[in-house]
């Protein structure tokens, strides 16, 4: 198992899904790496190490990597190029993107710098997973990270279908199972089954 998994989605993610994010970064044993985006990034940030890669300060307010040296920002361009290649002229829609790539592959610049998430969950309105089934103006920002993880071979669980939800879903069960848990999607907190007390993993990191 690596250190590190990507939690992102798109801000029109229904919550249902959002439940189920919020359910599976808490029971997670990896590090999420997220966006700090509305809705879906958002549900991933019950996770107990939480890596928010933002596209600029102050983004939402939100705290998290905003200080990228020039390399990294190059390097980035580089591997936009290769996962939306066409003209790309608004300068807040490349920071956001080369934010996209920080999540998949982590804080890099060069190819010897990169530590690969395991893999990806997302929520997208076409339930795309690779650079194929991208959709310009459908798939979404969270696209670009699909795009990057699909040139990487990483594998990409998107929670618009089913059986991609199902997957996920019962990966929380077993762990839930093992731990003596049970999740209240009212409150999108776990709590003992014995005790009722609510649970927090571990090493917890307390947010802002």
């Amino acid at each position: 198992m690596g250190e590190f998994c990507t939690g992102i989605g798109s801000r029109k993610t229904p919550l249902r899904e959002q439940q189920l994010m919020t359910r599976f970064a808490r029971l997670q044993r990896r590090r999420v790496r997220s966006g700090g985006a509305e809705a879906a990034d958002e549900s991933y940030e019950s996770n107990w190490n939480i890596m928010v890669y933002l596209p600029e300060a102050g983004f939402r307010g939100k705290r998290g990597h905003h200080r990228y040296r020039e390399e990294h920002l190059e390097f980035a361009d580089a591997i936009i190029a290769k996962a939306f290649p066409y003209s790309l002229k608004n300068p807040w829609t490349r920071k956001a993107f080369q934010r996209n790539v920080f999540q998949v592959l982590g804080l890099c610049s060069s190819v010897k710098d990169i530590v690969l998430s395991d893999f990806v969950v997302c929520w997208t309105p076409d339930g795309a997973t690779t650079m194929k089934e991208y959709k310009v103006g459908v798939t979404g920002g969270t696209g670009i990270a699909i795009n990057i993880a699909d040139l990487y071979k990483v594998p990409v669980f998107n929670l618009q279908r089913e059986d991609h939800y199902a997957k996920v879903e019962r990966w929380c069960r077993r762990r839930e199972r093992t731990l003596g848990l049970r999740f209240d999607p009212t409150t999108r907190q776990h709590r003992s089954r014995r005790t009722n007390e609510v649970w927090l993993p571990p090493n917890a990191v307390q947010h802002d």
